[in-house]
């Protein structure tokens, strides 16, 4: 809504717009006679109390303002040739248009359906209002009411369908913007979006049309060209191919994630399973296992038995159980795979291909006797609770087909998005590489390498992580005959049914890239070539030129025609008559051009005295100064300014300056640049006249005061920090939302969350602050494996202290995670900073789940309600509230406090959120800052300002007996920063607060705004009244221009009579935290509050 924030700003004047000016030249030349204005005359188009604006002197206005509708009205024409069927759009002028509607709807044409499903209600509500405010302003005569319900019914559809289990990501989307649901009411508003967004759209189905649509010998369009940088070639498919289709194909593998190196550790030794260099792994003697033991001690006896392996494995085993562990020759026993021995005997064990034969994984081709695969599965069943092999017969269950499904991955599947590393290990395996029935080498000789196996060969780590793979199926056949390469040089597609319909792929997507804006504007040029623009005016004519090429007459016709527009084949012959082009305009720029009129002449009235001649030629001195010299030096001519360019154009183009009303145009020139702005300047800082009111008990530094305690009363603010609990039940690698959770699964996992809690509780509270402990459980957390480390049973409460000796050396503490992890639950700790009332302003940087804020910023509140309340019916002292906080914080995560989404154990609540369940620590408490300056008698001097107190006698004070700022300190704060010393009444602290709170109050998104001085002159114009008695038209666009203007002012977030309990689309944007910070903006500088 670029209009609303340009209308009666200070106008920005760029470096490079100068002109040159001298005493020689002055010429004051009066309005050419020539110039076309139609039955434009004095005849009245808006008068406000005393003064009035004509038609001619709007359209005098508009003429400097106007190029661009002119450019667009010349546009439609030249365009008006160009076939768009509205009741019946192709596919491609139906996403053209959906793109023009979501850049102006949420600034991107390319949002996706994911994205607008990520969107929180209140954004999309704001989005919708701000969209609606815009577009009402632009067509006068739209319902507003009826286009918000319009948008709310498509974007609700469009979310639910892209909501959908079965919704296809892949698939095209449509909106919906140009379906009218079936409601008659909605007709109207989808053939204004036509209307609208028809322009870019007729370009874009131009170029199309010149692009062609099919790619080959004959065919038509620059894809075929040779010459065109459109052109596509078979090469271009076959680039477009390798790079975006071949090796993208769907690929089943088995993917274990080690949460750390002791679980990976404890998962080999626990199958004491173990790789050579080649990555062949072997099932070496299992210690733990009595079969095992029984076997050694019998080869130790020197006695046969079944389980001793006569390739020298066994005695491998016996030695390392005599010699390292300094085992009993005689009295062999298990070792635990979890104890410190066992990992001594795993490191001794080393492979040998050939003593240790006998023990080597077979990885048939069958894959129920794959004996890697069905360790790998074992592992998995362990770690993630999963049930694919039968541990009592030892088989795999699960047929190999459904494996191959269970483990099917797409390309695009988050684990690989987030983690380029493990998707290239996974699309470098290959499946087949087993079963090739070779001697299980590649080469020859020195050259001979071991074949690459379709698992991995060890333990991998992969961007920081640990993980065994076993790949299924890759589908890299997919790629096969697609591409002749047999010539190098001229790699072409096969003639295949598949590999043709690839290439027919590829070139659907080359001219989908082909179709750029550049080539787009490309061809609208060319267009224009055929095209002859007349301007028979010789102010728009110039401004026309300078952005666009121009070789029409450079004459005027007769007094009503503005522009012709022809062709050289004769099919467009249109002529804009200057009453026609002034209705064009003035639909939308006509009102608010021409309230600047009148406001501009309120503040000649009431301000020119307050400019000198001194001024004036200041004015002049600097004009010559910052454009005049470096004109003349040619210093602007590489911004495309040349001094050759002659002074008039430059007075046009660079300030819309020209010969007027009997000024010449370096008049003109210079009262736009220095004497209006100068104007504006003087009203705008003169506060008093802005509302009603400069009295002792009623000014504006006295609202000034108001508007900065209410912000000061509404702040609250905590350090805090988080324990988060995380779910990934599909383990896809990314925490899943627990609000997508069927209930029933949400019951089970809230459940584990309050054990999950209590355990918790239990370690954190051993140390020194709740915050460290945190920070320990998580660590511990996260270096717990998912395997049970303990290994002694309880021996009971009859236990002998030899018995309870040993389960205290075997027990692990950490073994209490392991359910949790195995649900899937991750725990992070983190620091977040602040958090306060105005986190979740409109336009804040770093926005927090709303649940989550609700609970914390709930949890703030009641810290200061504490911290605040009084003390033997007093206000507590600074000192008193600061006991109070530090007696309160850390606060951990405490139950009493509101949430909708809490889950509730061990006296805590850990509120739930689309990221998962919090556990709040409010770290401190941030007090509100004062404003109090308490002095003695002898020191008022020192805080006693030199400024005259302009409402009584004496002088203004900064001293202050409250924690409220004063109006006094307010002045002061003001006045005194305007001088060269500075703010001197005012200590350290006291302009600390007033810049918290009053700073915000009067900066450049509040009061110094464009929005709010808008509403500003808009109170100056008609005296405070704002209305258009005379005419219910134009005062209907006033008020729909005044509302948007309040919207945009309060970001979308508070409106006039709605409190967020409704179910309008201002009810689900409206923000109740801002609303209590300035929803009384207004009210109260009119002194209704």
């Amino acid at each position: 809504m670029n209009k609303l924030k340009t209308i009666f700003s200070a106008r920005k004047i760029a470096i490079f717009l100068m002109v040159m000016v001298s005493t020689l030249i002055l010429v004051a030349c009066g309005q050419s006679s020539d110039v076309p204005y139609g039955s434009l005359g004095d005849k009245t188009y808006l008068k406000v109390g005393d003064y009035t604006v004509t038609e001619k002197e709007l359209y005098d206005q508009l003429r400097t303002s106007s190029v661009n509708r002119l450019k667009t009205y010349i546009d439609e024409v030249v365009f008006a040739d160009v076939e768009l069927d509205t009741a019946n759009l192709s596919d491609f002028e139906v996403e053209a248009f959906e793109k023009e509607i979501n850049t102006a709807l949420f600034s991107s044409a390319t949002i996706t359906p994911e994205q607008l499903v990520d969107f929180p209600d209140f954004v999309l509500a704001q989005r919708i209002l701000s969209f609606v405010d815009s577009f009402v302003i632009t067509n006068p005569g739209v319902d507003g009411d009826v286009m918000i319900d319009f948008l709310d019914d498509v974007l609700a559809d469009a979310i639910a369908r892209a909501s959908a289990v079965d919704f296809d990501k892949d698939a095209d989307f449509v909106y919906g913007y140009l379906n009218d649901l079936g409601n008659a009411n909605y007709e109207a508003i989808v053939s204004k979006l036509i209307e609208q967004y028809k322009l870019p759209v007729l370009k874009k189905v131009y170029a199309k049309s010149l692009l062609g649509s099919e790619v080959g010998e004959g065919k038509e369009g620059d894809i075929n060209d040779e010459e065109s940088s459109a052109y596509i070639s078979e090469a271009h498919a076959v680039t477009y191919y390798k790079n975006n289709i071949a090796g993208r194909y769907d690929t089943s593998v088995l993917i274990i994630k080690f949460q750390s190196v002791l679980e990976y550790e404890t998962a080999l030794r626990k199958h004491a399973i173990k790789s050579n260099s080649r990555g062949e792994w072997y099932n070496i003697p299992n210690i733990a296992d009595q079969d095992v033991i029984d076997a050694l001690q019998a080869l130790q006896n020197g006695q046969p038995h079944p389980g001793i392996d006569d390739g020298g494995s066994s005695q491998k085993a016996l030695d390392i159980l005599i010699n390292d562990l300094k085992q009993d020759p005689n009295n062999l026993k298990t070792v635990d795979y979890r104890t410190n021995d066992f990992a001594t005997y795993y490191s001794k064990y080393v492979i040998n291909s050939t003593t240790d034969a006998n023990l080597h994984l077979d990885d048939a081709a069958d894959i129920a006797d794959n004996e890697v695969l069905k360790v790998f599965l074992k592992i998995y069943d362990e770690l993630y609770d999963t049930n694919h092999v039968d541990l009592v017969n030892d088989s795999i269950t699960t047929s190999y087909e459904d494996l191959v499904a269970e483990f099917t991955m797409e390309y695009t599947d988050p684990r690989f998005t987030s983690n380029a590393e493990l998707r290239n290990t996974v699309y470098n395996m290959d499946s087949n590489v087993l079963y090739d029935g070779g001697a299980g080498v590649d080469g020859e000789g020195d050259d001979a390498v071991p074949y690459q196996k379709p698992y991995s060969r060890q333990v991998q780590n992969i961007a920081g992580s640990n993980y065994l793979l076993f790949l299924f199926e890759d589908n890299r056949a997919d790629d096969e005959g697609i591409l002749d390469e047999s010539d190098k040089e001229n790699v072409v597609f096969t003639d295949t049914e598949e590999a043709q319909a690839l290439k027919l792929e590829a070139y659907e997507k080359l001219i989908e890239q082909r179709l750029t804006s550049a080539y787009i504007n490309e061809k609208v040029d060319e267009k224009y070539e055929d095209v002859k623009v007349n301007i028979y005016d010789p102010i728009i004519r110039e401004l026309y030129r300078n952005d666009n090429e121009y070789e029409g007459s450079e004459g005027t016709k007769d007094k009503n025609t503005l522009l012709e527009v022809t062709s050289k084949d004769g099919s467009i012959n249109d002529t804009l008559t200057v009453d026609d082009f002034f209705a064009y305009v003035e639909e939308t720029l006509g009102l608010s051009t021409a309230l600047d009129i009148i406001f501009v002449e309120k503040l000649r009235d009431a301000y020119a005295d307050k400019i000198t001649e001194e001024d004036l030629q200041d004015f002049r001195k600097q004009f010559e100064t910052q454009y005049v010299n470096p004109f003349l030096a040619d210093q602007y001519a590489s911004a495309g300014f040349p001094a050759s360019m002659g002074i008039d154009k430059f007075l046009l183009v660079g300030f819309g300056a020209w010969a007027n009303n009997g000024r010449s145009a370096t008049q003109d020139a210079i009262d736009k640049i220095y004497v209006q702005q100068e104007l504006r300047k003087l009203f705008q800082e003169d506060l008093t006249v802005h509302f009603d009111g400069n009295t002792a008990d009623n000014n504006i530094y006295i609202k000034f005061a108001a508007l900065a305690n209410q912000l000061q009363a509404n702040d609250v603010s905590i350090d805090a920090s988080h324990l988060l609990f995380q779910i990934d039940l599909d383990r896809d690698g990314n925490p899943d939302d627990p609000n997508d959770l069927e209930p029933a699964e949400l019951a089970n996992i809230e459940l584990l969350i309050e054990e999950l809690i209590i355990e918790v509780n239990k370690r954190a509270k051993l140390a020194n602050s709740i915050t460290e402990g945190l920070q320990n459980v998580v660590q511990a957390y996260n270096d717990a494996t998912r395997y049970q480390l303990t290994t002694v049973a309880y021996p009971g409460p009859g236990a002998t202290p030899e018995e309870i000796e040993d389960y205290i050396n075997g027990f692990n503490r950490e073994d209490v995670w392991v359910k949790f992890k195995k649900a899937g639950i991750t725990l992070m700790y983190e620091d977040l900073g602040n958090i306060s009332n105005e986190t979740q302003f409109p336009n804040s940087q770093r926005r927090l789940d709303q649940d989550f804020y609700d609970y914390a910023i709930n949890m703030a509140n009641y810290i200061k309600d504490e911290v605040t309340a009084p003390i033997n019916g007093e206000a507590p002292t600074q000192e008193e509230m600061t006991a109070a906080a530090n007696a309160l914080v850390p606060m951990y995560a405490p139950a009493f406090i509101d949430s909708d989404t809490k889950v509730e154990s061990d006296g805590n609540a850990a509120v739930r959120t689309s990221f998962g369940w919090h556990l709040v620590v409010a770290k401190s408490y941030v007090h509100q800052q004062t404003a109090r300056l308490e002095v003695t008698e002898s020191q008022q001097d020192e805080y006693t300002s030199k400024l005259d107190n302009p409402y009584g006698e004496g002088k203004v004070v900064g001293y202050n007996d409250a924690d409220q700022i004063t109006w006094e300190q307010i002045f002061i704060y003001i006045e005194e920063a305007k001088e060269e010393t500075g703010i001197t009444t005012l200590p350290t602290s006291v302009q600390t607060t007033i810049s918290k709170y009053f700073g915000p109050i009067f900066s450049e998104t509040k009061y110094t705004s464009t929005y709010a001085q808008l509403e500003i002159a808009f109170l100056y114009i008609f005296d405070g009244d704002v209305q258009i008695a005379d005419n219910a038209e134009q005062n209907q666009r006033l008020q729909v221009l005044r509302a948007a203007n309040f919207n945009q002012f309060f970001d979308y977030a508070y409106f006039d009579g709605v409190d967020g309990t409704g179910t309008s689309m201002q009810d689900r944007a409206y923000n109740a935290d801002f609303a209590a910070s300035y929803g009384d903006f207004f009210d109260i500088l009119h002194g209704n509050k």
